[in-house]
C-alpha cells in the first residue's frame, strides 16, 4: 500500500528540481525544518504541524540520499515518508547532535549548507548549542 498523497515520480521531479537549485547556486545540502517543505520533499506528514515544537528535520544532500529526523513518538508516520531509516529522537535527547550525525552521514559535514527553518532564531550548532552566524558544525551555513 502506498501512503504518499502523490506518486514517487513526483516526488522524483521534485527533489531534482530542488538539486537543480542547490547545484546553480553552489550547496552541498539543504536542510528543512519546516513540516510544510519536508512534506513537499519526501511526503512526511507531521501529527503536529507546529513550529514551535522540537526539530523536524530532512537533510537533502546535493547527491546521494535524503537524511530525515523526527521524535519517537512520530515513528509510524515517520516510516511512511521517502528518506530511507529514518531516525527518531526521544524528547530528553538532544536533536541538534542527530542532525549533525545526519549530516555527518551524507558526507557533507564540512559543506556550504544552507537551512530554511520555521522561525528566525539562530540556528544553533549542532557541537556547542550556540548560535551560529555562518559557521555551524564546520560547513559554512547560510542562514
Amino acid at each position: 500500500m502506498n501512503s504518499l498523497p502523490f506518486s514517487k515520480k513526483e516526488y522524483r521531479q521534485r527533489l531534482e528540481k530542488i538539486r537543480g537549485r542547490m547545484s546553480e547556486q553552489g550547496l552541498d545540502a539543504l536542510i528543512l525544518t519546516r513540516a510544510q517543505n519536508i512534506y513537499y520533499v519526501s511526503g512526511y506528514r507531521a501529527a503536529v504541524m507546529n513550529w514551535t515544537l522540537p526539530l523536524l528535520a530532512l537533510v537533502v544532500p546535493i547527491k546521494g540520499e535524503m537524511r530525515f529526523m523526527t521524535r519517537l513518538i512520530e515513528s509510524a508516520t515517520a516510516d511512511t515518508q521517502l528518506a530511507p531509516d529514518p531516525r527518531k529522537y526521544k524528547d530528553h535527547e538532544n536533536p541538534y547532535a542527530l542532525l549533525a550525525e545526519l549530516l555527518e552521514e551524507t558526507g557533507y559535514a564540512s559543506g556550504r549548507i544552507v537551512s530554511k527553518r520555521a522561525s528566525s532564531a539562530p540556528f544553533s550548532s549542532a557541537k556547542s548549542g550556540k548560535p551560529c552566524q555562518r559557521k555551524t558544525a564546520g560547513c559554512e551555513l547560510a542562514c
